[in-house]
């Protein structure tokens, strides 16, 4: 099964701002949480990597619990001053969270197991 990652992004003028919002609706194999923030502040830091999938929980409480530097929630909002900040910032969010999809494939179909055979 290969895993996916199914998104509602939204971008908006909000005053004289553009804003963007992303929200992971649903997802296969892999959990739905894939936007990292800070524990301390709560602010947004990336798209997960599949060690970040691994490594932090879904809520900011568990993660201070643990000692954590970041915790994962499903959606992200920026705010921006410049349109073409939000457009790059929304293009990224996308790209790194087909990248994410990938290299998870990559992890749980292909890398993790064992292999075992007499090399010449």
């Amino acid at each position: 099964m290969t895993a996916t990652i199914t998104h509602t992004q939204v971008r908006s003028l909000v005053g004289n701002s553009y804003q963007v919002q992303d929200t992971v609706t649903a997802s296969t194999i892999i959990d739905d949480a894939v936007f990292v923030f800070t524990t301390s502040g709560g602010l947004f830091d990336h798209v997960a990597t599949v060690l970040d999938m691994l490594t932090y929980p879904d809520t900011q409480s568990a993660a201070a619990l643990a000692s954590l530097a970041f915790y994962r929630q499903t959606t992200v909002t920026k705010t921006f001053t410049a349109v073409n900040t939000a457009q790059d910032f929304a293009t990224t969010l996308i790209s790194r969270m087909k990248t994410l999809a990938a290299e998870y494939d990559v992890v749980t179909t292909a890398f993790v197991g064992t292999t075992s055979g007499t090399l010449p």
